[in-house]
């Protein structure tokens, strides 16, 4: 009975990790003349190291898989999380090489971020980091 609570606990610890270091994070919203659109963020380097330069991309596509074109820039705030207050801002500019948007970004120190980002039209989504 105990090793079988220590195995399920030890399932769930390894999926939050797992989870908390995945390199994409995606948040699907629906935008009016596009439909549903999920965004992708990543990061250059991974895991998101503070104090230094870090290349963060978006990637929008619709429920085809097709990137989704937005305008040449989408701006966009960070804050520590459990503080709604943005500590920085920024424009993540069209990269057509890539077909996405990217930015550097500089975190000031280790620890968990929110960053919001507008993709126009009234429509911003927020996602949650860990900073190393």
């Amino acid at each position: 009975m105990l090793s079988g609570v220590v195995i399920s606990g030890l399932l769930v610890w390894s999926s939050l990790r797992i989870l908390q270091e995945t390199p994409f994070r995606e948040v699907s919203v629906e935008i009016p003349g596009e439909g549903w659109v999920t965004v992708r963020f990543g990061s250059s380097p991974f895991p998101l190291v503070s104090a230094e330069n870090v290349m963060v991309h978006f990637i929008p596509i619709n429920t085809r898989g097709v990137f989704v074109d937005l305008g040449m820039t989408l701006p966009f705030t960070f804050g520590q999380q459990g503080d709604e207050t943005a500590i920085g801002s920024g424009q993540a500019n069209f990269d057509s090489t890539e077909t996405s948007y990217i930015a550097i970004v500089e975190f000031p120190a280790a620890g968990a971020y929110w960053l919001e980002l507008d993709l126009g039209a009234g429509q911003m989504v927020v996602f949650q980091f860990n900073v190393r």
